[in-house]
């Protein structure tokens, strides 16, 4: 396929460029090239990278092996929920999520 093919392609539906980008050719192939269910692995990835970030800052902001008083803990999480744009309010528990 031609760059302008490409070009018209990725025009008419965003989603390919993403897709590919993300998922790769082989998984988009395995997905049979249905929308669907290529939105729902993209969105499975988003969810992954996502909390991925969230342990990751956790990890940064947070002491490892020592007792932390739980307010703390909240507004440490709610800080980390804030800048990554997770529209949740951070309760002591979602540490053991």
């Amino acid at each position: 396929m031609n760059g302008f093919a490409a070009d018209l392609i990725v025009k008419r539906n965003p989603l390919v460029r993403e897709s590919y980008e993300k998922l790769g050719a082989e998984r988009v192939r395995e997905l049979n090239y249905n929308q669907t269910q290529i939105k729902r692995e993209l969105l499975k990835n988003e969810k992954t990278e996502l909390a991925y970030k969230v342990v990751q800052r956790i990890k940064r902001d947070l002491p490892q092996q020592t007792a932390v008083p739980a307010r703390i803990i909240k507004t440490k999480l709610q800080q980390i929920y804030d800048d990554l744009g997770i529209r949740q309010t951070a309760k002591a528990t979602d540490l053991a999520e």
